[in-house]
């Protein structure tokens, strides 16, 4: 069951499909493997043979009579919306049924105006201009001039240098004329960690939930095997099911780096819904440039989706989470500042090491030795499952790191081993999962590549996590 806004409509009940005899069931009504046509079953459960007519809320164009695979047996009567169907006493039968299509309701749209500032669309010959995540953009060859979802159109700005918005509590002025809902065409700036912001529209302040362009939509719970003592019902092996509630409108194969395609790294743009109070002139973007705005469209009438009036399965649905859980559960950090022992450099206060851990994307830990490190004690033995750097050039795709080690060891008097490492790196946003557990007292941050640009020296970081 659904939960659908109030309109006329044909009254307080209607049923997309109902018969006329008792004791002929309804089984199955889906659609056809040729994505045009329904399948429709029937049983008979009384015993005795029975004719019958099925009455369908559409009328019927054509139909016919079908086996399991669906393929066609015989033709069927139809009369209007109805369907007659024969069955043998106990007997089940198939029928293939085409509706006449009906004409979609157009709802009044208009396109909003945005103050596009920023490069996240690109075509191949231009893919160096890219500056979302590092030098990331949506691939322009394959993305449409115009996407309609749900009947909403959202107009593509794919001119080179400027064609998104990097939001940074920007005013948005509205359309002129009497709108109930805006559209807007967003993804988190992210490297598969969601967002939650603020929108203002007129004097109305609304929280929304924002996706990474890229990550997963959704998973199937599940724990890990390989967690030492067996299965893990805790943080380090545990990973909640989920789905991600704002509506996925656009959905690339592979995405632009700055020298070539990503392919199979998916890249999203979600519709991000909200109501617009009456006499609301204008929009106030959030403050966060990790949030992009590609294209708002405002409607007329109301075109709210329909609610599950009931769970449909069970998982952890994002958009009724908090902030912290909305990130698929991301643990704890195992790392606070009183846990430093050592470093290189001479780091000044406003670019000590303490600033990896003050949650802050803003400020950084920087240092021109080479390679730069940070030591820390976890204090006990401690099994440690993953790792994520965010650098503080988030926008800036020659000053990101590129090679860094994670090194352990029990005590200070043995030799550091290597945990995890990587290279190459061109993300803003580095999130690393062990292939297995490693259990350590010490841990040793080490970046032997600061940046992407030859010769650069420094090593400029915002946040350091350890889970």
């Amino acid at each position: 069951a659904f939960v659908v806004p109030k309109t006329k409509g044909e009254g307080r009940c209607l049923s997309l499909a109902a018969t006329d005899a008792p004791n002929v069931v309804i089984k199955a009504l889906k659609r056809a493997d040729d994505g045009k046509g329904y399948i429709v079953r029937v049983y008979e459960t009384a015993g005795r043979p029975t004719q019958a007519c099925i009455m369908f809320a559409a009328k019927l164009i054509s139909a016919q009579k079908a086996d399991g695979t669906e393929k066609v047996i015989a033709d069927a009567t139809t009369d209007g919306n109805r369907l007659a169907v024969d069955l043998k006493a106990n007997g089940m039968a198939t029928y293939l049924v085409y509706f006449d299509e009906m004409e979609p309701v157009s709802p009044k749209m208009a396109a909003v105006s945005l103050p596009y500032n920023y490069c996240g669309i690109t075509y191949n010959g231009f893919r160096h201009d890219g500056r979302l995540n590092g030098g990331l953009s949506y691939p322009a060859e394959i993305m449409p001039d115009e996407i309609v979802k749900n009947g909403v159109k959202f107009a593509i700005e794919k001119q080179p240098a400027e064609n998104v918005v990097l939001c940074s509590g920007d005013t948005v002025v509205l359309p002129e004329g009497n709108w109930s809902r805006l559209h807007l065409l967003m993804a988190a700036d992210t490297e598969g960690r969601d967002l939650r912001a603020d929108l203002t529209v007129g004097d109305v302040t609304t929280t929304v939930d924002i996706p990474s362009y890229t990550g997963y939509i959704g998973q199937w719970g599940h724990h890990a095997h390989n967690a030492p003592g067996g299965y893990d019902w805790g943080h380090q092996g545990f990973s909640r099911g989920y789905l991600k509630e704002p509506r996925v409108v656009y959905a690339g194969t592979h995405r632009h780096s700055q020298t070539r395609d990503e392919v199979y790294e998916n890249a999203y743009l979600w519709d991000v819904q909200v109501d617009i109070p009456t006499d609301a002139e204008t929009l106030i973007l959030p403050d966060d440039k990790n949030i992009i705005l590609v294209a708002a469209t405002v409607t007329a009438g109301d075109l709210r989706p329909a609610v599950a009036a009931a769970p449909l399965f069970r998982t952890g649905n994002r958009a009724s989470e908090s902030n912290d859980t909305a990130t698929d559960s991301v643990p704890a950090n195992l790392l606070v500042p009183d846990m430093i022992i050592s470093y290189t450099g001479g780091a000044r206060e406003s670019n000590h090491p303490s600033k990896l851990l003050d949650n802050n994307v803003d400020t950084k830990w920087s240092d021109k030795t080479l390679p730069a490190s940070v030591v820390f004690d976890l204090g006990k033995p401690t099994v440690v499952t993953g790792w994520t750097i965010i650098c503080n050039e988030r926008k800036r795709a020659e000053r990101l790191v590129s090679g860094c080690f994670l090194l352990g060891r029990d005590s200070l008097d043995e030799e550091w081993r290597t945990i995890d490492q990587f290279t190459g790196n061109n993300r803003s946003e580095i999130n690393r999962k062990l292939t297995s557990p490693e259990q350590v007292r010490y841990v040793k941050l080490m970046v032997t590549q600061p940046a992407q640009e030859p010769g650069g020296k420094t090593t400029s970081i915002s946040e350091f996590r350890l889970y």
